[in-house]
């Protein structure tokens, strides 16, 4: 057959009950958001049904669809602030809320310049990423 390539096209691929099918051996991110902190905007996301801004640089992401576990989701998130031109790079991290920053459905984040711990503030622009299995 030697150097033969093939071509599939597919709209629809279908276990054979008929279902969804099983992807194995691969993981990819189940979330995903673009937002500004500061104008309150989602700019580009999957999975993200909403952000609640709870106070500055501390916004809970709501996720469209549940997580399994909440202790079986891992979350990464790189910030930065144009303010007056700085272009600060920031600290992203979960925020907690009671004993856990996260649950099945939302997730809290919190963001600080330059490795400050004890001053967050608004970021413009935030990426978050999560990874786990969902429901």
């Amino acid at each position: 057959i030697g150097d033969a390539m093939s071509t599939l096209k597919a709209d629809t691929i279908q276990s054979t009950g008929g279902g969804a099918a099983t992807l194995t051996k691969q993981n990819a991110s189940k979330q995903w958001a673009y937002y500004d902190s500061q104008a309150l905007v989602i700019r580009g996301s999957l999975n993200t049904a909403s952000m609640v801004d709870n106070a500055a640089g501390d916004q809970t992401l709501n996720f469209s669809n549940a997580f399994d576990a909440a202790t079986d989701m891992a979350f990464a998130g790189v910030c930065t602030n144009n303010n007056s031109a700085n272009k600060h790079q920031a600290m992203f991290a979960f925020t907690r809320s009671g004993s856990d920053p996260t649950t099945t459905t939302s997730g809290r984040f919190s963001t600080a310049f330059d490795g400050q711990t004890t001053t967050i503030e608004d970021m413009d622009f935030i990426t978050v990423i999560g990874n786990g299995d969902l429901a």
